[in-house]
């Protein structure tokens, strides 16, 4: 019988859980509206109720950054305003703050919110309140990434001080054009959080869930090789 219980949201590829799915102390729930992902619960998301999910001890949800992203769809947004206009960007607009609903009726210990640091969805909802690089987690690209939610203490989050590290690739000059070459192409993988990441959250949440949390509540780890 597992310890914990963590539930993936917009679950995809099962990245943000990988580190969970791995370990034997925890039972995992994805959810996801593509079949293709063989989720446990497939679903739309705006019609996900709390009483169609389980309860958790986590609650991982890497919302889709598709319209929330700056790099593109800028003819979905009122710029000045800050508003969606496109029926797309509204429906992402919704589908954040449902997503937001349904973590607060389910009042896991910890949660774990990601898109982009820059994202459009700060305008909505505020800054993240933590971000990382994920060259610092093991991918030759660095993509800055934000996280809101309410994080299990003591974690580090290792950030890319930016242009001119060598700890990625490409984006030496902190251009969207450069940070996106040696991405994937494929969607999924694309988003998928990397599995160094997903561990480092895992183990800071499965600390403090045992009540052998540190007393930092975050460390900030800045990175220039």
């Amino acid at each position: 019988m597992s310890d914990y219980y963590v539930l993936d949201l917009f679950a995809g590829l099962g990245g943000f859980s990988q580190a969970f799915e791995d370990s034997e102390r925890w039972d995992v729930t994805t959810v996801e509206i593509s079949a293709e992902f063989d989720p446990d619960i497939q679903a739309d998301m705006l019609d996900v109720t709390p009483t169609d999910l389980p309860d958790a001890d986590v609650i991982l949800a890497g919302h889709p950054c598709t319209m929330f992203s700056t790099a593109g769809n800028h003819d979905k947004w009122d710029m000045d305003a800050k508003e969606p206009t496109g029926d797309r960007a509204k429906r992402h607009v919704a589908m954040l703050f449902h997503t937001l609903g349904l973590i607060k009726a389910l009042a896991p210990a910890y949660w774990y919110l990601e898109n982009p640091r820059l994202s459009r969805a700060r305008w909505l909802i505020g800054p993240p309140d933590e971000w990382v690089s994920y060259c610092q987690y093991g991918r030759d690209y660095q993509k800055n990434t934000g996280l809101w939610g309410d994080h299990a203490p003591g974690m580090t989050f290792r950030k890319c001080r930016g242009p001119g590290a060598n700890c990625h690739k490409t984006n030496v000059e902190d251009d969207g054009t450069a940070a996106c070459a040696p991405m994937s192409r494929d969607h999924a993988e694309r988003s998928k959080v990397p599995y160094d990441l997903s561990d480092a959250i895992r183990e800071a949440c499965e600390r403090a869930l045992d009540g052998n949390a540190p007393r930092d509540t975050t460390v900030d780890e800045w990175v220039q090789s």
